[in-house]
């Protein structure tokens, strides 16, 4: 008895006629699922071949686990189609163009884009961070910042990632114990740059500069609290906000 069947969906633009999509016949086993609704159409499938005789004693005995077995597959193939990712809130977006952009959040959380956001690819970034800026130059070289909460109500530590292919792997830059940070932005040598987030004691600005890509200096200034948005024109003028 074949183990799989293809089922197919299928409606009109305005849901008065519906056809069938992906039937397959199996063995002589035909199955199709048609659905109607005023929006686009959802495939599901493949799902499990239900036997095609069942015994008269068992058949009672079987049809709730049979039922339930359905469903099950109905459920998780809608859930693979649909781009569903973990409940993260996100926290920042940008576009490079009209097709290609990335969004970042909670946990760790890098989505990219390459058809103007209707579908979204999460992308392996090895943190847990709640990530909370994200600056692109070009559709390869970007970065990422963000903060990881210490324990004990330590406060936060800063988290900068980068990468140089477009987010196929991220790389965490070193930060030498930096603040908590919600902004980053770089300029076009992709060198000289700038992140912004908590004050503190040991670096009351908030604000941090780099030449090289690698090693941040604070920028000097008076106790902040948080920046939780910040630009820059050129190397010595910008805005914050907080």
């Amino acid at each position: 008895m074949p183990s799989t069947a293809s089922f197919g969906t299928g409606c009109s633009i305005d849901g008065a006629t519906c056809r069938g999509e992906g039937t397959k016949r199996t063995k002589g086993t035909r199955r199709t699922i048609v659905c109607c609704h005023s929006g686009p159409f959802r495939r599901f499938g493949p799902l499990p071949v239900l036997p095609r005789r069942i015994s008269t004693e068992r058949e009672k005995s079987m049809r709730p686990f049979l039922l339930a077995l359905l469903v099950s597959a109905l459920a998780l193939s809608a859930r693979a189609d649909d781009p569903v990712f973990e409940d993260a809130p996100l926290q920042a977006v940008q576009f490079v163009d009209r097709e290609e952009g990335w969004a970042v959040g909670d946990d760790g959380v890098v989505l990219h884009t390459i058809d103007g956001g209707k579908t979204w690819e999460r992308q392996p970034t090895g943190v847990r961070a709640s990530l909370r800026s994200v600056h692109f130059l070009t559709p390869y070289t970007g970065w990422v910042a963000g903060r990881e909460e210490l324990p004990h109500g330590g406060g936060s530590a800063g988290v900068l990632l980068f990468t140089s292919d477009g987010g196929l792997r991220w790389r965490r830059v070193t930060l030498n114990a930096l603040p908590g940070l919600n902004k980053v932005r770089f300029f076009k040598d992709g060198k000289t740059g700038f992140v912004a987030g908590d004050g503190c004691e040991q670096y009351p600005s908030g604000v941090f500069m780099t030449t090289d890509g690698e090693e941040w200096k604070p920028v000097p200034g008076p106790r902040g609290s948080t920046w939780l948005a910040a630009d820059w024109i050129d190397e010595k003028t910008g805005a914050l906000a907080g």
